[in-house]
């Protein structure tokens, strides 16, 4: 999936309990399955402070300012729901949603980005004719 064994099972649990609170049965003899990928990149954060040094003499003044980055750096991530005919093998519906996750994340915030992310994908499942 290209992430964790946690992350994989947060999806999977979050996935199924969301699915049987819509309807759906888990089944040993299944019509579909759920294929989840996810797609990662890491950037700083955008939140910054301003950093101002100036100096003059006379009429003339000079400054110089930055941003320095805070709040360490954020996850990128985009993951993939594909919904597969076990029958045919073939894709029968597909999602992509993307969020932002800052890297030092506990448990429980990543359970809530996830359920997040998961409850947007199936919020448009099934698709409407």
């Amino acid at each position: 999936s290209g992430l964790n064994e946690l992350d994989d099972n947060r999806i999977m649990q979050i996935t199924d309990s969301l699915l049987q609170q819509r309807g759906f049965i888990k089944s040993e003899t299944p019509q579909l399955y759920i294929n989840f990928f996810a797609r990662e990149s890491i950037s700083s954060s955008r939140n910054t402070i301003g950093i101002g040094i100036g100096g003059g003499g006379g009429n003339v003044g000079v400054g110089v300012s930055g941003g320095i980055p805070i709040g360490g750096n954020v996850i990128n991530q985009q993951l993939t729901m594909d919904f597969i005919d076990v029958e045919k093998d073939d894709l029968v519906w597909q999602a992509v949603a993307e969020g932002e996750l800052k890297e030092r994340s506990t448990p429980q915030q990543k359970q809530a980005y996830y359920i997040s992310v998961i409850q947007k994908i199936l919020a448009k499942y099934p698709p409407k004719n």
